[in-house]
């Protein structure tokens, strides 16, 4: 389930970095009102919701990259000691995956850089940073301290370059490169985004203290404004109650009457929204993943660490907020970057100093793989929070952060481990399997069972591998997806296998169709990178690797899965394409409408297909001693079912389906 997840992430950024690259190179097919070349946007439709959504899937993919070629240069047997190498190095798999997850870091990168996203780009190299420093003191290879020093150079001389291409003539000709200017102006004030974050700031700082009443339109005042210090204003409220303290300046660069919803800062924003006392809890939300990921680590072990944690956090956090005001002529607008720099800067100075506290740290080799993903999860969290104090945090990041602290605590409270990368050696096939509890007061019927279960996965990992990775079902769900955001028929085509075909390869250019394939190579690039890396997944699952034809086997069989989900339900999707000749507008809106609560419905359907796939491997084995709780699952299932799919119905997809005909009837 952790691999399955880990590959979710990855996988799925794919083709949305690709997009971005297509963007680029001014190859999309659809038709956008902005520039989208020179910042590309791709899936997002913003290029700083891009470089954000593409960050937390960055560490993941580094994890990968770096499990892979610790297995090819023999990492394994140096860990354990063990100079004989493992009889079971597959190296062909490991080099499979360790290209195909650089392809992937590649693209991903490519598509931040291209971004000009300062906070993104900011939250990447802090969390590049952190993870070289955790990989140092948490895993200790040789000269552990040596490294961990020459990196802490390799930063510092980093964030010197920086501020001197803010603040010297070393910017100048940075500036010229349009790809490369924006860094350049990370300290300026006074540029374009810059100073309207910093005047959006300054109204937030006066709104979130002591102030007058707000007026209502009714000429009431706010009831409880003696208290909105402490709890705020509420979500999606700060465009309605900005404007008492809306900075005249501000007009000169964004329209009057647009009046802000976000403060472009997580700090702002959290106090704007929940006050003092939802800041006092956000904050400590992110200090209490930092801090039980440090200790998970063994990097915080006993109270003097807690101690000399919380202290330096707090002190570089004060100081700044203190440093910031005084240079700001004792304004509090900058109090939302000093906060998270403070609490960044501390963080990375504990790890550091972790490296010499705590000399006798060394893990087991068998916990590596939870201590590399617990590294990649801190870093991702690190980058998150950085981001966040330089934009907005949208609905995709936000849910990959809960899923991902969630992960954490599984990780981190050791109630899942993952499987290692690939199976070392006959005595450890048990540590590939999902881990069962023990039972501390199990019947004798349930022992049996774990040993039965223990047993038949043995004789999987030693035997024949399946013919698909599980992976496939995610893979066909982005195909499903592809479907769905691009096929369209701007031509007016009564054909659905060419409207499919030429939503793919084909694009308008002043009103001209041209051949444009960028489509079809995004599609294909997906497929072959999830299926090499579903396939190298399973094989180094096994001790023996399978032969030759059970990879081809498996991209066959992979790719009739993956293309003909696709082709399906693209052949559905089309056909509601085609005009409707005669048909009144209320059809129309209904049928235009209607594409989402299709496609809503077929995630349902895959959802109840995925969860079989799978659970099957363990159903298949336990379903015959479910006795009466499988009863009461089946009547629990057949009365929730209905009332799931109404909410489904009356929400979820009601709520779009509104929105999509408003949208279209402002056309009008």
């Amino acid at each position: 389930q952790i691999r399955r997840l880990q590959h979710t992430f990855i996988l799925v950024s794919l083709p949305i970095a690709i997009y971005g690259v297509i963007q680029h190179y001014d190859k999309d097919p659809l038709p956008w009102g902005g520039d989208v070349t020179t910042r590309v946007a791709a899936n997002a439709g913003n290029a700083i919701f891009l470089a954000a959504y593409l960050l937390m899937a960055v560490f993941f993919t580094i994890e990968r990259i770096y499990s892979s070629f610790a297995h090819l240069l023999g990492a394994y047997s140096e860990q354990t000691g063990d100079d004989a190498e493992p009889s079971n190095v597959q190296d062909m798999p490991a080099a499979f995956a360790g290209g195909a997850y650089m392809f992937v870091l590649m693209v991903q990168l490519l598509a931040i850089f291209w971004t000009q996203s300062r906070g993104p780009i900011l939250g990447i190299l802090l969390g590049i940073y952190l993870m070289g420093l955790l990989l140092f003191s948490s895993l200790r290879p040789r000269g552990y301290r040596v490294l961990t020093m020459s990196w802490v150079g390799l930063g510092l001389g980093g964030v010197i370059f920086l501020i001197l291409l803010n603040t010297t003539a070393v910017g100048n000709a940075v500036r010229t490169i349009p790809s490369l200017s924006r860094l350049s102006t990370i300290l300026d004030l006074e540029s374009g985004t810059a100073i309207v974050r910093v005047l959006i700031w300054d109204g937030a700082s006066r709104m979130v203290a002591p102030h007058a009443p707000i007026i209502y339109p009714d000429g009431s005042e706010d009831a409880v404004n003696a208290i909105r210090p402490l709890v705020g204003y509420g979500p999606e409220a700060m465009w309605v109650a900005y404007n008492p303290f809306y900075p005249p300046d501000l007009a000169h660069y964004e329209r009057r009457n647009a009046s802000p919803d976000r403060s472009h800062n997580e700090t702002w924003d959290s106090l704007v929204i929940t006050g003092i006392l939802g800041f006092i809890a956000y904050m400590s939300l992110f200090i209490s993943v930092f801090y039980w990921a440090l200790r998970w680590l063994g990097l915080i072990s006993q109270r003097r660490d807690t101690i000399l944690f919380g202290a330096i956090l707090a002190i570089f956090s004060v100081a700044l907020v203190l440093i910031f005001r005084d240079l700001d002529n004792g304004n509090w607008r900058f109090l939302g970057v000093a906060v998270p720099a403070g609490m960044m800067l501390g963080l990375g100075v504990y790890v550091t100093l972790a490296v010499f506290l705590h000399p006798e740290l060394k893990p087991e080799p068998s916990q590596i793989p939870r201590q590399l993903l617990i590294i990649a999860l801190v870093c991702t969290a690190a980058a998150h929070f950085v981001e966040i104090h330089f934009g907005i945090a949208i609905a995709a990041t936000r849910t990959y952060f809960w899923v991902q602290t969630a992960l954490l605590l599984v990780l981190g409270m050791h109630w899942a481990q993952p499987s290692p990368f690939a199976a070392v050696a006959t005595g450890e096939a048990d540590e590939a399997l999902p881990a069962e509890e023990p039972p501390s007061a199990a019947s004798r019927r349930r022992g049996r069972n774990n040993r039965r279960d223990r047993q038949v996965g043995r004789r999987r990992l030693l035997h024949g591998a399946p013919a698909l990775p599980a992976f496939v079902m995610v893979d066909l769900l982005i195909f499903f997806t592809f479907v769905f955001i691009y096929t369209t028929n701007s031509q007016g085509l009564s054909s659905p296998f060419a409207i499919l075909w030429n939503s793919i390869t084909k694009r308008m250019v002043t009103g001209e169709l041209v051949n444009s394939p960028s489509l079809l190579f995004l599609m294909l690039f997906t497929w072959l990178i999830g299926a090499t890396l579903g396939l190298a997944q399973t094989s180094l699952s096994r001790e023996q690797a399978p032969d030759i034809g059970w990879w081809l086997r498996g991209y066959g069989l992979h790719a009739l899965v993956v293309w003909g989900g696709w082709l399906i339900y693209g052949m559905i999707q089309a056909s509601r394409l085609i005009p409707l000749s005669g048909a009144d507008l209320t059809a129309q809106l209904e049928n235009v409408a209607g594409h989402f609560a299709v496609y809503t419905w077929l995630v349902v359907v895959w959802i109840l297909a995925a969860a079989v796939v799978f659970a099957w491997p363990y159903l298949r084995e336990r379903i015959a001693f479910g006795g009466s709780r499988a009863l009461v699952g089946g009547l629990a299932a057949l009365i929730l079912t209905p009332i799931i799919f109404w909410f489904i119905t009356t929400v979820n997809i009601a709520l779009v389906r509104a929105d999509i005909i408003y949208k279209q009837g402002q056309q009008f």
